[in-house]
């Protein structure tokens, strides 16, 4: 709100705030496309003709691995609270101001090619396997539903 009303970003006021923004911003985003590699993951497990794969396929086994996602994922971006810090830099129009930076530019690129492979890359390919195995799965399903007997004779 003070943000909208004032044009105050209070990020680039506090560096506890300027951390805590930076980290829930990664964290969250790198979470959700997880949750939905999860439940990509699941329809597969749902969809399989193996009685024993399909078992790995329940409600327990679920909320164990959100609750496994929710933790991993932020140990993984709590590196963040280290190297982010508020800077003066000068704005388009001259004036100095103080801005949530990340000052080292190796951890700069570090971060970006972390979070592209954290949030894109690995969930992106995982979605995209395990998809292509579901669709797999279902079509030989149907093909073998579709088929009629071969001794459909009566006698």
């Amino acid at each position: 709100m003070i943000s909208i009303g004032f044009n105050i970003d209070v990020g680039n006021e506090n560096t506890r705030i300027c951390k805590i923004e930076f980290f829930t911003f990664y964290t969250v985003r790198a979470i959700c496309s997880w949750l939905i590699t999860l439940i990509c993951i699941d329809r597969y497990l749902h969809s399989s003709s193996n009685a024993s794969i399909r078992r790995l396929s329940s409600l327990k086994n679920a909320k164990l691995t959100i609750g496994m996602v929710c933790i991993i994922i932020p140990i993984f971006y709590s590196h963040t609270y280290i190297f982010l810090n508020l800077k003066n830099i000068i704005d388009q129009y001259g004036n100095i101001v103080s801005s949530c930076v990340i000052e080292n530019s190796t951890y700069s690129t570090f971060i970006a090619l972390w979070h592209l492979a954290l949030y894109s890359l690995c969930p992106s390919f995982l979605m995209l396997v395990f998809g292509g195995l579901t669709l797999k799965y279902l079509r030989q399903r149907r093909r073998l539903l579709a088929q009629p007997p071969e001794n459909n004779q009566m006698h």
